[in-house]
């Protein structure tokens, strides 16, 4: 607890804290939460580098291909994979990092 009594980090045992903002929650390695069906356009546009194309994935997380920087593409689905990130499904099993674009619907 801070100064104000507010509730700043986890007790992980034995008098032992963690911040929050020292942590992030991840599925376990393996685990993978259930798909959203959405349906938009996601346009991709990696922060700080609006040229720069990114990769796409499959489940496992291996690389199936890169996107040019500024393309478009539809996206059918939101899932977060077992890298604690989420990710657009571009059809099949080809996954793209949403924090690299923007969604449009």
């Amino acid at each position: 607890m801070d100064a104000t009594g507010n509730t700043v980090g986890f007790n992980v045992g034995g008098q032992q804290y963690v911040k929050f903002s020292e942590s992030s929650f991840v599925s376990p390695l393996g685990h993978t939460n259930e798909s959203q069906t959405v349906s938009g356009v996601f346009k991709i546009n990696v922060p700080g580098h609006p040229t720069w194309g990114t990769a796409f994935y499959n489940d496992a997380l291996q690389v199936k291909g890169i996107l040019r920087g500024g393309s478009r593409w539809r996206v059918f689905a939101r899932k977060t994979l077992s890298d604690g990130k989420q990710y657009y499904n571009l059809g099949g099993n080809q996954w793209i990092r949403s924090d690299y674009g923007s969604f449009i619907q």
